[in-house]
């Protein structure tokens, strides 16, 4: 499938998409990763915080600087040269932490949109972005203070550390929580169209890279990553990067088919996206089961994620009306995860 050059005066860096695997598992610190759960609850053991939809990070500060870690591996530190001034907010302490880089809107709510230009900046390799949008680091967990690590120590004790390790700025902050009450909280977040809460039990200890039942994402909205294993073409405009993605997450360690995205991209970023899958093709369909597919297909090996916002969810999961947010390079394909089927 060949097209005109991206519009804009895209250029692509010439690298390879990363095998995250590897590195993956010889890192010891990787993020802790949720499960889902099907509805809000209140509980006394469990403290309830806003799922702030950002960009996943480790930051690891030291006095002389600051390096951010993507939840794949990912190198992030050049994307957002403002957040090395972390290192201040732990007064020349050392700390790992674990959090979400946030940017934020006229609105003063969080806002993916806004970081964007970051994210693909992961891909085309320009040099710095420009400053675009007000943005900061939210911290919710504190994994090594100086030389001692604290993932054996109870979440409410890591907690308690961090609020007193860490002074506030405009470039960094601890996330507040709210206890016990959580289908309230579930509520507010929901009115103010946000991305939902995240749960964790007060006594939880940090797993570094295990999804555990122990933290849980309780969506408000219907925003995930998948995947991409293919795309479609034809019967569009001739101009058209493409018809459709195809997309697709993991169950039980098998990549299933979830439904296909075709609008919400502006056209470099269309183009930007079949350039990277360009890269990917492969003769035989990355589904278990393969789509049925009306149009031109290219198949591709499921290693470019993008993040989907979509309408109540189908049977087995199924995607429906699904809106292109946008490209994911920071997070590793084997973490999109389907919930088990009830």
């Amino acid at each position: 499938h060949a097209g005109p050059a991206p519009a804009g005066g895209i250029t692509l860096a010439v690298i390879p998409l990363a095998d995250h695997g590897a590195a993956r598992d010889s890192d010891q610190w990787r993020p802790m990763v949720p499960a889902m759960a099907a509805e809000p609850f209140d509980s006394p053991d469990w403290l309830f915080e806003l799922k702030w939809g950002g960009v996943r990070a480790l930051a690891f500060i030291e006095p002389d600087g600051v390096r951010l870690v993507g939840q794949n591996g990912t190198d992030l530190t050049e994307g957002y040269p403002e957040l090395r001034e972390l290192r201040t907010n732990l007064g020349g302490r050392s700390a790992v932490l674990d959090g979400e880089i946030v940017a934020v809107g006229p609105g003063g709510l969080p806002d993916l949109e806004l970081l964007r230009p970051r994210l693909n900046s992961l891909i085309l390799r320009p040099g710095p972005p420009a400053r675009r949008s007000k943005l900061f680091y939210q911290a919710f967990a504190l994994l090594r203070l100086d030389d001692g690590e604290l993932l054996e120590t109870p979440l409410w004790m890591r907690r308690n550390q961090l609020h007193a390790c860490f002074t506030p700025s405009k470039v960094g902050q601890v996330t507040e929580f709210v206890s016990t009450e959580g289908a309230g909280f579930f509520e507010a977040v929901a009115g103010l169209k946000l991305e939902g809460v995240l749960a964790k039990q007060k006594y939880s200890y940090y797993r570094p890279g295990h999804r555990t039942t122990q933290w849980l994402d309780i969506p408000a909205l219907n925003v995930g990553h998948y995947a991409i294993g293919g795309y479609s073409f034809g019967g569009g405009r001739k101009k058209e990067a493409f018809q459709s993605l195809l997309l697709g997450a993991y169950r039980d360690g098998v990549f299933t088919y979830v439904g296909r995205a075709a609008a919400g991209m502006a056209s470099p970023e269309a183009w930007l996206t079949v350039r990277m899958l360009e890269q990917l093709h492969q003769t035989e369909c990355p589904f278990a089961v393969a789509p049925r597919v009306d149009r031109l297909v290219y198949w591709c090996a499921p290693r470019l994620v993008c993040q989907i916002k979509a309408g109540e969810p189908g049977p087995n999961g199924a995607l429906r009306f699904a809106v292109f947010t946008s490209l994911r390079p920071d997070i590793a394909p084997e973490d999109c995860i389907l919930p088990e089927i009830a």
